[in-house]
C-alpha cells in the first residue's frame, strides 16, 4: 500500500514539475512579444504562475481524493470519503506549506503531504525566481538608475 502512495507521489512530482516548466516556457516568449506596458506584462506573468499553481494543487487534490476513496491507502481524518472541495482545500494548504492542520490524513497517504509540501515550495520558489527575472527584463532602465 505504501508503495502505491510513493509511486503516486513520484508521478505527481514529475507531472507538476513538467507542467510548471511548460507553462513558464510558453509564457516567456508569448508575453515578451506583447506590445503592452511592463506593468501589464508582469501581471500576466504573475497570473500565469498562479494558474500553473492552481492546476498543480488540483493534481494533488485529485490524487488525495482518489486515494481516500479507495479506502486502503488511508483517509482524511474524520471523513473517510471527502468531498472534492475538501481535498482541494487540503491540497492548497499543503502545497503552500500553510499547514493550518485542520485537514489531516491518516495511513500511508500521509507521505503524500510531505512530498506535496516540498514540491510546492520548490515550484513556488521557481515562480518567484521567474517573476524576478521578468522584472529585470521589463524594468531595465529603473535598475540601471540605481547602480
Amino acid at each position: 500500500m505504501t508503495l502505491v502512495v510513493v509511486l503516486v507521489a513520484l508521478l505527481l512530482v514529475i507531472a507538476t514539475t513538467t507542467w510548471h516548466y511548460e507553462v513558464l516556457r510558453v509564457l516567456g516568449p508569448r508575453i515578451a512579444h506583447l506590445h503592452v506596458r511592463p506593468r501589464v506584462r508582469l501581471l500576466l506573468v504573475l497570473f500565469g504562475c498562479l494558474f500553473a499553481h492552481a492546476v498543480e494543487i488540483g493534481m494533488y487534490a485529485v490524487a488525495a481524493h482518489q486515494l481516500a476513496h479507495a479506502g486502503i491507502y488511508g483517509r482524511f481524518v474524520e471523513e473517510a470519503s471527502p468531498s472534492w472541495w475538501r481535498a482541494w482545500y487540503y491540497s492548497a494548504e499543503t502545497f503552500t506549506s500553510l499547514g493550518y492542520g485542520d485537514e489531516l490524513l491518516e495511513g500511508p497517504m500521509r507521505l503524500l503531504s510531505g512530498i506535496e509540501c516540498l514540491n510546492g515550495l520548490l515550484l513556488i520558489g521557481w515562480s518567484v525566481s521567474y517573476l524576478h527575472m521578468a522584472m529585470l527584463r521589463s524594468w531595465p532602465d529603473r535598475i540601471r538608475e540605481r547602480e
